[in-house]
């Protein structure tokens, strides 16, 4: 059996196989020439049959106005000196649309000239019944020498045709679809002459059928056997639920619903009612909180099922649609689930009598709740994503040993995240991280502080709170007391007494690093702090409302020969830190022994990006050997901007020199907007200097719309100190616009020129709100309503503060002036 093809040809004639057999097979159901037009109702002579019977005499036409156009197609009858050539035919007139119907329509007097219903035949050479495309005529009657249909691909040989067989191992094209019986066109493994579609990869001798409409395996039978029919059952009481007796269709049956589970749809008791009281009706329970569980309190039976019912009885609370077997746990004191398990078959203690031994329990994916209490335990996760989740900071605490740490993460394959809320972690001792030692992908802590955690064993000690090797997000957390104590040995490097970070990226908001202590006291030779607080290599962090307050690196015994402290706040070597809201308070380096080095009480960067917005830096002191930055450091290749920042009472005193508040080496470069720097100093018995700013040679500072005011230096040995700004060297830039220096003393400016007289830069009081207090926390550097920093600074709009005027010079103008 030859399978059935549709073929498309040019000038819109749609050819399908039944037809081209019929013109092949010489079907005469209609004879040559037959139009297959149904009869006109015309009588003998044309005009219509009006049906009315026979009217008589149809009176004067002058009177009547009715006797020259009876057909009332607006056209007189010749007879009376009109142009219709057929007044009893209303479709017959001048103008009329000529049709195919052997008949003068527009009284022109030529028959079905260019009808409009006239069709379209094609040249037929070699008389195979197709004819070529390019060569066709309008007529109302088949011409000799043309076919109906065209498509021929080659008109002067009657082999060739649209329909024409093909043999699987012959080349030619006979049937012009493009390809021979032997090509695979469609790239589905059937060649054409065996494939009743060879356009279509779909559809081959073997494929799948569904319900699309097309024979797709070729059998002859579209839709037949399709294998996403859809299953129908006959509904014979029409109530719109179908018995057992089922089929498979892609269209619904007649008398078939899409619903089954009728008991027989029939009165089998002769009561009158179809399936009432059945003995085979299921039992259905009411779903009262519509989350498709049922209670087994509230059952009721039917055949079909009632609305508001359901065929389980599995919810634990049907008064509740969160509760039910695919509910999710929470740590809320409820069976979310309906496991049996209040907070899950893991929480602890109601169902586990440990923490460690609900992690031992545990899988990737799962939830611990740990109910308020203290927990004397010292955990190991292995590398297991699940989360631990507490009753709240300060309600749920992990107690550690003092010798090992409080909890250890090890996730070196990366699979999936950590997460730690609500719990708190103390007493843990180690190298790295006492309090928490997280390797792997990311982790999530929230609701969570690491305190009183020691390294004190060690030869060196590094992330004593933290030891972090994860992408980290902090929310509400808190980095606190953690000390770092190396070892008595010879040298000893101390990184991140609070936390430390490698390579990794934070996202951290509301998150306080506070009171940790780097401490080389028993240390013989030399003794290497670096970031107290935090201690960051190759690290991105995106900190919004960070606290770095009272971290302290410091150095007792005797026996020490030297000394280095870099960043008891933060210190940064390579990658980018942004801070929005941060505060840098009372951070110490007491380093005092005239071999020891002191950098950056606050921030201490290198090679870094440094973003720092709405922050203050206040009351970071430093006393060494040598000291220098002590609110802020940056080396290498960094690049730093401070906007909208107070700089306030941050002090370097030395034994030695003395390098300001703000110290600047390397390449660096230093943009400050909006930036106050107040009350800061250097105090070097040998040397100071740069009360504000230190700016080493190849260094550059940009001060906009900024105040430096009554900053101080000691002279030491020298003559001059800069206590606004010190630039070392010709090659340290200086640029200053639109700021105003006021009552820095002994001197203002060392290196660079006064720029008070040029840049719209000033040098009057800036009259701040509050600064008699002798305590920095209570200053307040808002503007008294007279201050002439108002409205003073840079007039570019892209300046003005966000009341639309001009830029207030100082830590609260300017487009992030507000709101902080």
């Amino acid at each position: 059996m030859r399978p059935a093809i549709l073929v498309l040809l040019s000038g819109c004639v749609w050819v399908t196989d039944a037809e081209v057999q019929a013109r092949l097979g010489g079907d005469d159901s209609l004879a040559p020439g037959e139009s297959g037009v149904s009869d006109t109702g015309l009588d003998d002579t044309g005009r219509g049959d009006t049906g009315g019977g026979e009217t008589g005499d149809t009176g004067d036409t002058a009177d009547t106005g009715i006797g020259c156009d009876v057909d009332r197609d607006g056209h007189d009858d010749v007879a009376c000196g009109g142009d219709d050539c057929d007044d009893g035919n209303a479709n017959r007139h001048p103008g009329a649309d000529e049709t195919c119907n052997e008949a003068d329509d527009d009284c022109d007097g030529t028959t079905d000239e260019d009808a409009v219903d006239d069709q379209t035949y094609y040249q037929d050479g070699d008389g195979d019944g197709f004819g070529t495309d390019g060569a066709t005529l309008e007529a109302c009657v088949l011409p000799d020498g043309y076919a109906e249909y065209g498509g021929d691909c080659d008109d002067g040989d009657a082999s060739f045709h649209p329909g024409a067989e093909e043999s699987c191992d012959d080349p030619v094209d006979y049937n012009c679809d493009g390809s021979s019986g032997s090509d695979d066109r469609d790239s589905d493994g059937v060649i054409a002459c065996e494939d009743c579609d060879d356009g279509d990869p779909a559809v081959f001798p073997g494929a799948e059928e569904l319900c699309n409409d097309v024979d797709d395996d070729c059998n002859g039978d579209i839709d037949a056997g399709a294998t996403d029919a859809d299953t129908w059952y006959a509904d014979g009481d029409s109530d719109g639920y179908g018995g057992d007796l089922a089929t498979l269709d892609c269209d619904r049956p007649a008398g078939h619903v899409e619903t089954g589970g009728d008991c027989n749809d029939a009165d089998d008791d002769c009561n009158g009612t179809i399936d009432d009281d059945a003995t085979d009706a299921s039992t259905w329970y009411a779903d009262t909180d519509g989350d498709s569980y049922g209670t087994a309190a509230s059952t009721t039976r039917s055949c079909d099922q009632p609305t508001g019912h359901v065929a389980n009885d599995d919810d634990c609370d049907d008064d509740d649609d969160a509760i039910n077997p695919a509910g999710s746990e929470a740590c809320d004191g409820i069976d979310t689930d309906c496991d049996g398990y209040v907070d899950g078959p893991l929480a602890v203690p109601s169902a586990m009598a440990s923490i460690q031994a609900a992690v031992d329990a545990a899988s990737d994916g799962d939830l611990i709740c740990i109910a308020a209490g203290t927990y004397a335990e010292t955990l190991d996760l292995g590398d297991l994503a699940i989360t631990l989740q507490g009753a709240g900071s300060g309600s749920t605490v992990v107690q550690a040993d003092g010798v090992d740490r409080a909890l250890s993460w090890n996730d070196t394959a990366g699979r999936a995240d950590l997460v730690l809320r609500g719990i708190d972690f103390t007493g843990g001792e180690a190298a790295f991280g006492g309090g928490l030692y997280l390797d792997g992908d990311s982790v999530v802590l929230d609701d969570v502080a690491v305190y009183g955690n020691t390294c004190s064993s060690a030869t060196d000690c590094v992330g004593t709170g933290i030891y972090l090797l994860a992408d980290a997000e902090f929310t509400s957390v808190s980095v606190r007391d953690n000390v770092a104590e190396p070892a008595g040995i010879a040298t000893a490097y101390i990184y991140g007494a609070g936390v430390y970070a490698y390579d990794v990226d934070l996202v951290w908001t509301d998150v306080s690093v506070t009171g940790n202590i780097s401490e080389v006291g028993s240390v013989t030779s030399y003794g290497y702090a670096f970031g107290t607080g935090l201690s960051l290599s190759a690290v991105d962090l995106d900190a919004v409302n960070l606290e770095l307050s009272d971290n302290a690196a410091i150095r007792t015994g005797a026996t020490l020969y030297a000394a280095a402290a870099q960043g008891a706040a933060l210190s940064a070597d390579g990658g980018r830190i942004s801070i929005t809201g941060g505060t840098i308070t009372d951070n110490v380096v007491d380093y005092s022994a005239a071999t020891d080095t002191g950098a950056a009480a606050g921030l201490l960067v290198n090679n870094s990006t440094l973003d720092l917005v709405q922050a203050v830096l206040r009351d970071n002191g430093i006393d060494a050997g040598t000291s220098e930055g002590a609110a802020l450091f940056a080396s290498g290749a960094s690049d730093v901007t401070l906007t909208n920042v107070i700089l306030s009472h941050n002090t370097a005193a030395a034994t030695g020199i003395a390098y300001g508040a703000v110290a600047a080496y390397g390449t660096t470069t230093m943009e400050l907007v909006n930036t106050v720097a107040f009350r800061n100093g250097s105090s070097g018995t040998t040397y100071s200097y740069g009360g504000a700013f230190y700016i080493a040679s190849g260094t550059s500072l940009s001060l906009m719309n900024s105040i430096v005011a009554e900053n101080t230096c000691v002279l030491g040995l020298g003559s001059t100190c800069g206590a606004a700004v010190y630039a070392a060297g010709s090659s340290a830039t200086v640029t200053v616009d639109y700021s105003d220096f006021y009552g820095n003393t002994p001197d203002s400016f060392v290196g660079v020129g006064d720029p008070t007289s040029s840049g719209g830069n000033i040098d009057d009081d800036p009259l701040f709100t509050y600064t008699a207090a002798k305590l920095a926390s209570s200053w307040d550097f808002t503007l008294s309503a007279t201050s002439p920093c108002i409205d003073a600074g840079n007039p570019g709009a892209a300046y003005n503060d966000t009341d639309s005027t001009r830029n207030d010079m100082g830590g609260f103008g300017g487009p992030e002036g507000s709101g902080w």
